[in-house]
């Protein structure tokens, strides 16, 4: 792969982006993203204005800045940026308004979370979609991530969204499809699918999924140095406000930013069970900067990809140094799940979960989880190939520098290319 042009969007797209973007620096197109005018419009469209605490400014701030400055954007990523900053102010606003007028939930314990926390490319998605089909298990789909509050009913949950909240997060999938069909094929999502739930974390604006989205460097070396706390007990009260119409005995969580935020997950949940996906090293970085290639190569007009593997390589290695240096002193509430385990015995990495999360497990568990691993291995491509060095790395570079990890959950190198 060519580092200075990763992008594997379709001829077609690629020719209307220069058109567009000739249109831009010409000023026909809006030049800029002016977050004032995006919250006045959120406001509109709700009809409200407390957006409570101000912590979130700084962080839009910054957000904002690396936007404009490092991204070097293309139309459809300046489009895709407002369109998402407006709806997380949206989402904050009825946030606000949902706390407000559910006081009494905030208070209740989150039901039996299993957090699944790992590196990206590790089997996480097909984990928790498969474990999403468990008949007792709340999850965040798309069609709710994308605007949770207000809360589903109960009805609405059992029905699997209502009308225009599928809609809408079809219409995203779809269009998400044909602009970019390389970051389908490596990273599906449907309107009903489970998702990450650091969506829950946008509208704070201090969120890794805005690094996975945009090519925001300077933003995600400043986040890097935040307090995760503030987040984390936002992201919380979200999930007390989902839970609280809803039956179901645990919530199944996911998110790569869990594994870089370990520590903030157990402090904010301290009665999950977390569950850690361990692949090599040399497989889940050139498979995560491919994702990153195709998201970054359709939102900027030349993405730095060189720059965006020095920095997805760092972040994950400090992470896995912070994760192995937290397991040292405790593994209580943790279990370990090899990749080659994942893929060669699910429904045994399945009943080892729910054992150890004390959740049911019977004739009507195994079947639908059984019915739901079917279906998703006949709708895997398997079209996704990558190399180390693609990236400009090697392998055994990067066993090396993941070694302090790699020994610690005797991780075995693959050698399939």
């Amino acid at each position: 792969m060519d580092l200075s042009n990763p992008t594997e969007a379709p001829r077609s797209l690629r020719i209307l982006g220069r058109l567009a973007n000739g249109a831009m620096s010409r000023g026909l197109l809006p030049r800029r993203i002016h977050p004032e005018r995006l919250l006045a419009e959120a406001r509109r469209q709700t009809g409200l204005n407390d957006l409570g605490a101000d912590d979130w400014q700084e962080s839009l701030k910054v957000l904002v800045s690396s936007l404009e400055n490092d991204a070097n954007l293309s139309v459809i990523g300046r489009h895709a940026a407002r369109n998402t900053i407006r709806g997380a102010f949206r989402n904050r606003l009825l946030f606000q308004q949902a706390k407000e007028r559910q006081p009494d939930a905030l208070t209740q314990p989150i039901r039996r979370p299993i957090v699944i926390a790992a590196m990206p490319r590790t089997g996480t998605t097909f984990l928790q979609r498969l474990m999403s089909a468990h008949p007792d298990a709340l999850y965040l789909p798309m069609w709710l991530a994308m605007t949770p509050m207000p809360a589903a009913s109960l009805a609405e949950w059992k029905g699997g969204g209502s009308a225009q909240r599928v809609a809408r997060a079809q219409q995203t999938s779809t269009w998400a499809a044909r602009l970019n069909p390389g970051l389908q094929r490596k990273h599906d999502n449907g309107p009903r699918e489970a998702v990450e739930c650091s969506f829950l974390m946008m509208s704070t604006f201090q969120a890794v999924q805005w690094w996975a989205v945009w090519p925001t460097h300077s933003y995600v070396e400043w986040l890097s140095e935040r307090d995760p706390m503030p987040v984390h007990e936002m992201w919380r009260d979200h999930l007390a406000l989902l839970q609280a119409p809803l039956p179901g005995s645990h919530w199944v969580l996911k998110s790569p930013g869990h594994f870089i935020q370990l520590d903030a997950v157990q402090q904010t949940l301290p009665n999950a069970l977390v569950v850690q996906l361990h692949r090599d090293p040399a497989r889940v970085l050139p498979s995560t900067h491919s994702l990153f290639a195709s998201a970054h190569g359709l939102m900027s007009r030349e993405p730095e990809m060189a720059r965006v593997v020095q920095t997805n390589t760092r972040m994950l290695a400090s992470a896995s140094e912070r994760v192995v240096a937290l397991r040292n002193v405790s593994s209580d509430g943790f279990l370990d799940v090899s990749y080659p385990e994942l893929v060669a015995d699910p429904l045994g990495v399945l009943r080892r979960i729910y054992d150890a999360a004390n959740c049911r497990w019977d004739a009507e568990v195994e079947q639908a989880l059984t019915e739901r691993m079917t279906a998703l291995r006949a709708k895997s491509s398997g079209g996704h190939r990558y190399t180390a060095e693609q990236f400009g790395q090697t392998a055994q570079e990067l066993r090396d520098q993941f070694s302090t990890y790699i020994d610690r959950f005797d991780i075995a190198p693959e050698t399939k290319r």
